[in-house]
């Protein structure tokens, strides 16, 4: 059975974002969410903390956590530890992630788009996806929606054509990204169906 803890955090938490994972096999799940989480929470802490040295702190606690066998501090803690365990993520992993979010703190861009274009690379790489090349755009596109600035997202035709079977989550967040940026999108069943509609009924290449 797999262990959905992680994406259960994860529609807690984000919503929006979980919605990306619907169409992903149940065994991608938890690691795709997991990176997701972590996103958000590096996200969070160059965002609120106001010294780049206390977000360094932080980070540097993430770092720990990947070279210690002790208990782990929190939910999102432990479902690290778990994919760490279950070789579905590498400390490398977590660890390219951790170098990104430093580099933009210490420029003073604690929004920077790079994170999360390095952040889907990574998931489209877990994912299995035979190309990549348009996860960093799409990895903008996100952070970019985010933070309310419009987008350019390339169209589900196009992404499947290029990565194939299980590149359904990259379809989802360009398709929300858009959203996002185009419209305070509020209601999930509009999301849902507007998901549906571009992983099941729009692309014609399959």
């Amino acid at each position: 059975m797999v262990n959905q803890t992680a994406y259960n955090s994860l529609r807690q938490h984000a919503p929006r974002l979980a919605l990306a994972l619907l169409f992903q096999p149940e065994r991608q799940k938890a690691t795709l969410s997991t990176l997701l989480l972590l996103g958000l929470e590096f996200d969070r802490i160059a965002a609120q903390v106001s010294e780049p040295m206390l977000a360094m702190i932080r980070l540097q606690w993430w770092q720990d956590q990947l070279d210690t066998d002790n208990a782990s501090a929190g939910p999102l803690a432990t479902h690290l530890k778990n994919q760490l365990l279950s070789g579905e993520l590498t400390a490398e992993d977590v660890s390219s992630l951790l170098v990104c979010w430093r580099q933009s703190i210490e420029l003073g861009m604690s929004d920077s788009a790079d994170n999360w274009a390095q952040l889907i690379y990574l998931m489209s790489v877990k994912a299995g996806l035979k190309q990549t090349d348009f996860a960093e755009e799409i990895g903008r596109s996100v952070a970019l929606s985010r933070a309310g600035k419009p987008v350019n997202v390339p169209s589900s035709d196009a992404i499947y054509a290029q990565a194939g079977k299980g590149s359904e989550f990259l379809i989802c967040l360009a398709y929300l990204a858009q959203q996002a940026a185009e419209r305070d999108v509020t209601r999930t069943p509009f999301l849902i169906f507007g998901l549906l509609y571009q992983v099941i009924l729009r692309p014609t290449s399959r």
